[in-house]
């Protein structure tokens, strides 16, 4: 167990672990629940714990490996331009089918409903993803007529439907949103420019105000003109075969989980403006600032602030919106 627990901590470490088996088989739930309520031998139950973590590795397999899939049927049926995305997929397990919908709502900046066979002959069942401000459970709310069964919220929803409905439901949905932007630029907003040299003192802030999540949103920052120090030979290292990246400076790590191939596409600068949450990463006894970061651009292009912002900057005199407002914005 590491040292440290943090909120991190459980929703990106130990919440997926216990998670996992229940997506891939009706009672892993009940696994877990053994698991949470033995109070037995340690050495047994770290084998159930080792266990769960292999079901974990398995989930995560499953849903690379269906997401690259997905893609490629949305591209060959040429729906990439589709608002939204519904998309059927026989053969996916069901566990993962929620997992894959938001990695295609992001890839292709679309809200997508991915379809897969359920046990009723016949009968479709599904998750869906938001992108871009669509609310996607008044959308279903439009179209409820082509379903069985359907619930959820404005980013995700879960729906059943007969087979046969899937193109009228489809085209339905399409002319809900004709007109209608997703709104890309709502994924880059930010709540608060700063500098490098800021981070620190945001960093106490942040700890402070925590835990985040539902109904306490992290706030997203703006971190302009980073310049990255090498450590060892580089000042950036590759992640997961070249899928990830982490990028290196004295104040903090920057990591993007899915942002190696971009960083190789921008020719690996060494100055970057980031925007992204900030977080605290505890790791073999080290203490180390932490970006994760939700895009990266040359530091000359710009992000737009969000209305939170604008609307603190025209009262608050705070001592970052201070420093950031009196700093020369150059690059280099």
């Amino acid at each position: 167990m590491e040292e440290y627990v943090t909120a991190e901590t459980v929703g990106f470490k130990l919440a997926p672990v216990l998670n996992a088996p229940g997506r891939l088989r009706d009672s892993g739930s009940v696994e877990v629940l053994k698991l949470m309520l033995y109070d037995d031998p340690y050495s047994e139950a770290k084998c159930m714990a080792e266990r769960l973590v292999e079901d974990n590795r398995e989930r995560k397999e499953l849903s690379d490996r269906w997401t690259e899939r997905v893609r490629e049927t949305i591209m060959e049926r040429n729906m990439s331009a589709h608002v939204p995305i519904v998309v059927y997929e026989p053969d996916i397990p069901e566990g993962v089918i929620g997992i894959v919908a938001g990695r295609v709502a992001e890839t292709f900046g679309s809200p997508c409903i991915l379809f897969g066979q359920s046990t009723e002959t016949g009968v479709l069942k599904g998750s869906g993803r938001s992108y871009g401000g669509i609310h996607l459970k008044n959308l279903l709310d439009k179209n409820r007529n082509y379903l069985i069964q359907y619930g959820g919220h404005g980013a995700a929803v879960g729906v059943s439907m007969k087979r046969e409905n899937l193109e009228p439901f489809r085209l339905s949905l399409i002319k809900s949103l004709s007109g209608k932007e997703c709104g890309e630029e709502q994924g880059y907003l930010y709540d608060l420019k700063i500098h490098e040299d800021d981070i620190g003192q945001v960093m106490e802030d942040i700890i402070a105000f925590g835990p985040y999540g539902e109904g306490n949103p992290a706030p997203v920052f703006l971190l302009e003109n980073l310049t990255l120090s090498p450590v060892g030979q580089t000042f950036y290292r590759y992640l997961k075969d070249g899928k990830g990246v982490k990028l290196l400076s004295p104040q903090l790590e920057a990591v993007s989980f899915g942002g190696g191939k971009e960083y190789q596409r921008m020719g690996a600068p060494r100055h970057v403006t980031l925007l992204g949450t900030l977080t605290t990463n505890y790791f073999m006894g080290k203490v180390r600032n932490q970006m994760e970061i939700r895009k990266m651009v040359p530091c000359e292009a710009k992000m737009s602030q969000s209305p939170l912002l604008h609307a603190l900057e025209a009262e608050a005199k705070g001592r970052y919106i201070g420093i950031s407002q009196t700093r020369k914005e150059i690059c280099g």
